[in-house]
């Protein structure tokens, strides 16, 4: 194949480069040097929090069996947030727990939230 800058929808494509599987309609952006990514990173700060605050909530990284039970948890859990904003949802995604959120959970001193609905057999 040949590279491409732009795909149509449903079009068939081979895209390299995700640790994870991104979720259908999931914003993503191109980092052209890691050099860009790490000052990204280090100049970002949460809209709640103050530079030199720490938030000390509870920290959350959802995980569902699929798009529907993720949806449904991620509207309880940002529900209860805007009640009590003690909790904070810092990513979510469909699948099984894996080594990259449990190190992303650590490094973010978050707890993983997983709902799994099991197969009707």
């Amino acid at each position: 194949g040949e590279p491409i800058k732009e795909i149509a929808p449903s079009a068939p494509a081979l895209v390299i480069g995700f640790e994870t599987l991104p979720q259908a309609g999931e914003a993503f952006s191109v980092i052209e040097a890691l050099k860009e990514t790490v000052q990204g990173e280090s100049s970002k700060t949460s809209p709640r929090e103050k530079p030199g605050e720490e938030f000390l909530g509870l920290r959350l990284i959802l995980k569902a069996s699929d798009g529907g039970s993720l949806e449904a948890l991620s509207e309880i859990v940002k529900s209860l947030a805007k009640e009590k904003p003690v909790l904070r949802v810092l990513g979510e995604s469909v699948g099984d727990v894996n080594d990259n959120d449990v190190k992303f959970a650590i490094s973010s001193k978050a707890a993983i939230s997983r709902i799994f609905s099991a197969p009707i057999v």
